[in-house]
């Protein structure tokens, strides 16, 4: 089912539900028939954005200020973006007018008080967060503010293209591939490719050097219907592309979105292949890449993938995982050096986020020198922060995750060894728990479900480390010297340290620090208490309270 089929049914639910059973019971079952008919019409025929055709919310009505916002509505997501001017306060309805009788406002840990007035919903905000709210066991609301851009274009300069000026059509209904690559082949060193407010269709683009792609407000770019229009590296599909290129900045608070589900399926059937996986964003060999503001959404499996992509910084991005789609990781940072993540918000089907070495196996390129802070995660079916498995790299060195909200994930953090490599000085600080994926799986929340397969007791942990050889030939390598310190969680899930045996003799898993481990406000020190193990070649974790 494709994604504007799943809405339609979800839509032609929500009416049936909304209509009281009184509204039929005096009529024959044939005009009841005609009025849910009706009111499913008249649902649908508002349900698009009239710039972007995105769909909109069936579900709430949301002001900010007092001034109304367009709610959309992805997958199983509705989301709201809004400029920040500075404290906002916001008002939710539902807009089946039923009391609201519970509601969350998310991360948690901020605080946030609200108030609840039959269907409404108020609160306030005093500074730019990304937060979702849960209210009853309706779909979530996301809410994303947009900070003032102080690199927005001037459009007066001349290395400023802009692409409606171009001819480029901005209705979503020609496609732009061939001018949009040659306008990019075009731009002038330091140039500029700007993108005005619209809906922009277009097969797989590559970037070069010295140039910014900018996606201004209420802007959506997305992957062409034709999937013969998206290409392909090796065996992977691509959308945006920059390989052996530098100083690259994609800017801009709009959207690029991938189309990957029903590309995938169509190249899939014309490959007579089981899955076909691709990327949304994909760089390989690039120096100086900057990405600031922009929200990436429905790739072909992994959404932003980053090779050996050196002086690497996101900031304030959002990626919004098809949950539809198998191997919906969010970041994959592979063979990468000096890397910074900041105040990013992560909706993965799969992995949230993960460093790995994957593609450069020849080389076995270090990851090191990362630094990712104050994100909000959420994996639907997997990890938080994933190390590994892919470790062709000869070490996985001095990574700093900080002020990290794990909204919701299976296991919050992974580290696999697979292939050999030394991974150490790694730190995790500063950790809120909130939700594992087993204990809220089977509560009902209005959320689309890729698999019936559910999450389970053997696959649940907040911390594992974990070897296989890949192959017989690959080498066992180390995992030392991590420190996970400030956890803060509401319920004991079990760790483990798994390590398998080197012919040195020296233990695979070594120097595991567990530091300030709260559970509902009470540090422990019993690693039994906190159900943490050790098993195979792995040292017993250190757990300490100061």
């Amino acid at each position: 089912m494709t994604r504007k089929e799943t809405f339609l049914v979800y839509t032609f639910k929500q009416v049936i539900l909304s209509v009281h059973k009184e509204s039929c019971m005096p009529l024959r079952q044939v005009h009841c028939s005609v009025l849910l008919l009706s009111l499913l019409v008249a649902h649908v025929s508002a349900a698009t954005d009239p710039i972007t055709q995105d769909l909109l919310s069936t579900r709430y009505a949301v002001t900010v200020d007092g001034k109304p916002v367009t709610v959309y509505s992805y997958e199983d997501m509705d989301y709201i973006t809004f400029p920040w001017q500075g404290k906002a306060k916001i008002n939710v309805t539902r807009l089946d007018a039923k009391p609201i009788t519970e509601t969350r406002i998310r991360p948690v840990r901020l605080g946030i008080t609200s108030q609840i007035k039959q269907a409404n919903l108020s609160f306030e905000m005093d500074a730019p967060r990304h937060l979702v709210i849960n209210i009853d066991l309706m779909r979530k609301l996301v809410i994303v503010p947009q900070l003032p851009d102080p690199d927005f274009p001037d459009l007066n300069n001349k290395s400023v293209i802009n692409v409606k000026n171009i001819g480029a059509d901005s209705t979503g209904k020609r496609d732009n591939t061939q001018l949009l690559q040659q306008a990019i082949d075009g731009l002038p060193t330091g140039g500029t490719l700007y993108f005005p407010a619209g809906h922009y269709r277009t097969g797989s683009l590559e970037l070069k050097s010295d140039m910014t792609l900018y996606v201004d407000r209420h802007t959506l770019i997305k992957g062409s219907d034709n999937f013969k229009l998206h290409k392909f590296r090796g065996s992977y599909l691509y959308f945006i592309r920059a390989e052996n290129q530098q100083n690259i900045r994609i800017l801009g608070h709009g959207m690029i979105d991938a189309n990957g589900g029903p590309i995938r399926r169509a190249w899939e059937v014309e490959k007579a292949k089981r899955k076909v996986a691709g990327r949304c964003f994909l760089t390989v060999n690039v120096k100086n890449l900057t990405i600031k503001n922009t929200t990436f959404r429905e790739s072909y499996s992994w959404n932003m993938h980053f090779v050996a992509t050196d002086n690497l910084h996101l900031d304030r991005i959002k990626v919004f995982s098809s949950m539809t789609n198998s191997n919906g990781d969010g970041l994959d940072i592979d063979g990468c050096h000096d890397v910074l993540v900041e105040n990013c918000l992560i909706f993965a089907e799969d992995d949230a986020i993960t460093p790995k070495g994957a593609w450069l196996k020849d080389q076995r390129r270090d990851a090191r020198n990362f630094v990712i802070r104050d994100c909000v995660l959420w994996s639907q079916m997997a990890t938080g922060i994933r190390l590994g498995a892919e470790t062709h790299s000869a070490e996985f060195a001095n990574m700093t995750f900080e002020n990290i909200d794990f909204l919701r994930a299976n296991t919050m953090i992974r580290i696999y060894n697979y292939d050999g490599a030394d991974i150490h000085d790694i730190v995790f600080k500063n950790l809120w728990v909130e939700e594992y994926t087993l204990y809220v799986q089977d509560l009902g929340f209005d959320e689309i479900e890729r698999v019936k397969k559910k999450r389970d007791q053997g696959q649940t942990y907040f911390f594992y480390v974990y070897y296989r050889k890949r192959t017989p030939e690959s080498q066992v390598g180390l995992v030392r010297d991590v420190l996970i310190e400030n956890i803060h969680a509401d319920r004991v899930v079990k760790s483990k340290l798994f390590g398998m045996d080197r012919p040195d003799g020296q233990k695979s898993v070594s120097n595991i620090t567990f530091k300030n481990y709260i559970v509902n406000g009470k540090c422990i020190t019993d690693p039994k208490a906190l159900k943490i193990s050790s098993e195979g070649n792995a040292e017993l974790a250190t757990v300490i309270c100061e």
